[in-house]
């Protein structure tokens, strides 16, 4: 999704709808190549919270160089159990 100008498309249409502060996305990341610092435990799956308009703001920043970038740029930590 990163090569080309796909993931920019993708970011224009998550411009279209009404943003507020309380639209967020979730995600889930495979540890895989890379652990997620909110990994718990040997999970394989980190599941992420992250404001659109924090993610569109940090696009437009140029912060995303890879989807790793993505999902490790604020995003919104949870409480360990």
């Amino acid at each position: 999704m990163f090569q080309g100008f796909v993931f920019r498309d993708f970011v224009d249409n998550v411009r279209k709808p009404t943003i507020n502060d309380r639209s967020l996305f979730i995600r889930a990341y495979p540890n895989l190549r890379h652990m997620h610092p909110a990994r718990i435990g040997r999970h394989m799956i980190t599941t992420l919270l992250k404001q659109i308009s924090m993610f569109v703001r940090d696009f437009d920043e140029g912060l995303y160089l890879s989807y790793y970038d993505h999902v490790s740029t604020h995003y919104i930590e949870g409480e360990n159990p």
